[in-house]
């Protein structure tokens, strides 16, 4: 059975999140990286982001995450803090 994993890092920034993967190798601690696609805002499917409109430029859809194992989760974090961006609960970057 594979063992639990939680998401200690999620960003739409590529840069922040390959440094994020190099200080987890550096702390030799094992991770799963994986890019998502972001689903739209509108609903019945509709393809059309309201945010591109709003902000008159494409809104950048891919968002980048790192799990790692449930019992390396605090060491995870203790690694990454302060050197990449903190990573707010609905996938965003501050």
């Amino acid at each position: 059975m594979k063992e639990k994993q939680t998401r200690v890092y999620r960003s739409k920034n590529q840069a922040d999140w390959e440094k994020a993967q190099t200080l987890l190798r550096e702390a030799d601690i094992a991770f799963t990286p994986f890019v998502t696609q972001e689903v739209s805002g509108t609903g019945c499917g509709a393809k059309i982001d309201p945010r591109t409109f709003l902000n008159k430029t494409e809104v950048p859809k891919v968002i980048f995450h790192i799990d790692v194992a449930a019992a390396d989760e605090s060491r995870a974090q203790a690694v990454l803090r302060g050197r990449v961006q903190p990573v707010l609960s609905y996938g965003y970057s501050i």
